[in-house]
């Protein structure tokens, strides 16, 4: 850590400037006040500004407040060496607290929600023994986890703190999941990095606002390797099958090791899934596209040493990989073509590829609680608050000529005032890349420099799809056929392949594929499902809630399947199984929730939209709806099997 020097006179007041100007005014005003309880920062007066055309709000301090922020923090630097930590807030203080930070009155479980957040605690989603580890009960007990992505990791770690013997099976041969999978150029995250992040970890200094995956795979496996996770992993191991045994009371599993002819059988009181819902690379599937003589390439099939450098690049697809790749390609191809049907809605980010400065360094490491204040403002700030309302319909708001919504509506005239801003020396490209659906209907895409790179002389578009691949390039919707050395595949995922490439046999020897039949995944709380005993899946179907940043919601199902496993060892039980009027209620309830978000009938064939009435990837309740669903266990919900004879 950054020392603060002892003695005034080596106070760097320069420096010390420096780093309050380049400070999060709000979040460190609830820091300071925090550490030093002067009423001055409470008084403060927070200020709701409209910002991305009035969608959302940021919370800002005046200038006058701002600037007696910024002395009474340089003020408590100078003296820091003789600042006595106080006692840790109360849970009514640290709400008071969070009341501060919002400036709004939060729901309860939303209250609950941040709280954790701050991890005040050392693992503030821990799950303990009730009366210290059974180790008889342990005794030939074993869990295995399937994949060492965040899910496998915050599993492990669960386990791991409560002594439960497990195994890690991961295919790949390091840990990090699609951080250690893909490797296309340019790769990063989309979302900031005070959110995608352990909670429990507070120590890590990223480099940039949106890391590459260098380092969020540099993270993930410092975790691992701290958390003790990392010797429990099997690389270059393959989950072929699994079923249940209904006389013993365990999962057979059946795993390919790389190399090896043999599968190898490994059995488990406990199966969790954490193989991700971005697992099953979907090739695109038109005509003649077998014919093709060139290189296709979809971007999770990049190897090192792919050269691009002189050739005729395709790139098929705007998503979130499409517009991450494409700039870096059209520096390096001699030519490039982005094919185009759906445009996606795509938002600009100051920070984008932007490092983190020193100065935000010192304060995270001199302000005591800086750090949490500023993941909780994440957390409780304007992107939750956005895909609260303006995911929603307004039938008031519709009656008055609005298309879905104030806030959605908002966010699209915003949006669309950032194409044609940058897109303003082009204009006959406007109308082509301005999508017809609401925003949010599907992912929303953070710009890499997609639409700069439209610009280049070496770049073209084409719109409305593909008609057909030759043997040469593609002919596209406008009947011309360009030849390209390299087809660059940015067309998603199969996200409806949930645990691919694995074959699970439930308990009346009905696969979980002829289980979901032809209505797609299904799950109860997006992790369990009927006839399938001692079975969670981590980010399972319709596992994806609409706020939150996904490590915190690794550590929150995570807990969930702990608890599970806790009482199943503490009561001797051999299997939780989740009721079958449970599941059908919550489904049911989950279908008529879908009605009422923009899904149901925006996004086309974008991966949140629903299909017969339904989707199966992310779920329709407000982020801490889905907290209070999943914060305890409810044992109600299973068939709990106690064990009749030696198992």
């Amino acid at each position: 850590m950054t020392a603060i020097a002892s003695r005034a006179e080596q106070f760097d007041a320069d420096r010390v400037a420096a780093a309050l100007a380049a400070a999060d005014p709000n979040p460190l005003r609830v820091a300071l006040y925090q550490a030093t309880g002067n009423p001055a920062l409470a008084r403060m007066r927070v200020q709701r500004v409209e910002v991305r055309g009035g969608a959302a709000v940021e919370l800002r301090l005046n200038d006058e407040d701002q600037a007696l922020l910024r002395e009474l923090a340089s003020e408590f630097l100078r003296h820091r060496d003789e600042w006595v930590e106080p006692a840790p807030p109360t849970r009514e203080q640290t709400a008071e607290l969070v009341g501060m930070l919002a400036a709004r009155e939060l729901h309860p479980d939303e209250l609950a929600m941040s709280i954790e957040e701050l991890a005040f605690e050392e693992f503030p989603r821990a799950v303990e023994w009730s009366a210290g580890r059974p180790a008889a009960a342990l005794a030939g007990f074993h869990v295995v986890v399937v994949g060492a992505g965040i899910s496998g990791i915050t599993m492990g770690i669960q386990l791991e703190r409560l002594g439960i013997p497990y195994t890690l099976i991961e295919r790949q041969h390091g840990i990090g999941g699609t951080w250690q999978r893909n490797r296309y150029p340019d790769i990063r995250v989309d979302t900031p990095c005070t959110g995608y992040q352990f909670k429990f970890v507070k120590d890590f200094r990223w480099s940039e606002y949106y890391p590459g995956r260098q380092e969020v795979a540099a993270y993930l496996g410092m975790v691992a390797e701290r958390y003790g996770v990392a010797p429990h992993v099997r690389f270059g191991c393959e989950l072929v099958s699994a079923a249940w045994d209904q006389e013993s009371g365990k999962w057979t599993l059946e795993v390919r090791r790389e190399g090896v002819a043999e599968p190898e059988v490994l059995v488990a009181n406990v199966v969790v899934t954490g193989c991700g819902l971005f697992n099953v690379a979907r090739m695109p599937n038109l005509p003649g596209v077998e014919q093709y003589q060139g290189q296709l390439i979809h971007p999770t099939q990049w190897a090192k040493g792919t050269e691009i450098t002189g050739k005729r690049v395709a790139v098929i697809g705007n998503g979130s990989t499409g517009v991450q790749v494409m700039p870096k390609l059209a520096e390096d191809a001699a030519s490039l073509t982005a094919f185009v049907r759906t445009p996606s809605w795509i938002r600009p980010s100051p920070l984008y590829k932007k490092l983190i400065p020193d100065e935000v360094g010192f304060l995270l490491d001199n302000i005591p609680y800086y750090r949490d204040w500023q993941v909780c403002a994440t957390f409780v700030g304007g992107d939750s608050r956005l895909s609260s309302e303006a995911l929603r319909y307004d039938p008031e708001w519709q009656a008055r000529g609005g298309i879905i919504s104030e806030q959605n509506d908002r966010l699209r005239e915003w949006l669309t005032g950032y194409v044609e801003e940058k897109l303003a020396t082009r204009p006959e490209l406007i109308r082509h890349l301005v999508p017809s659906y609401a925003p949010l209907g599907r992912r929303m895409v953070v710009d890499n420099g997609w639409y700069d790179a439209l610009l280049r002389d070496n770049v073209e578009l084409v719109v409305g799809g593909i008609e057909r691949f030759t043997q040469k390039g593609i002919v596209g919707a406008d009947g011309i056929e360009r030849e390209f050395d390299v087809v660059v595949s940015a067309t998603g995922y199969a996200v409806q392949e949930y645990l691919w490439p694995a074959v699970f046999t439930g308990r009346d020897g009905r696969t979980l594929s002829e289980v979901w039949g032809d209505g797609g995944p299904r799950a109860y709380l997006g992790m369990t499902v009927p006839g399938f005993p001692n079975l969670f899946i981590m980010y399972g179907p319709n596992g994806q809630p609409r706020a939150g940043n996904f490590h915190s919601w690794a550590e929150i199902t995570s807990r969930y399947v702990a608890q599970g496993i806790v009482e199943l060892v503490e009561r001797s039980a051999v299997s939780l199984e989740v009721r079958p009027e449970v599941y059908a209620t919550y489904n049911q309830r989950l279908d008529q929730e879908f009605k009422k978000i923009i899904w149901s009938t925006e996004g086309g064939r974008g991966y949140f939209a629903v299909e017969e009435g339904k989707g199966s990837v992310s779920m329709p309740w407000e982020h801490y709806e889905y907290f209070a669903l999943i914060r305890q266990i409810d044992l109600g919900d299973f068939t709990v099997e106690e064990a009749t004879a030696p198992h």
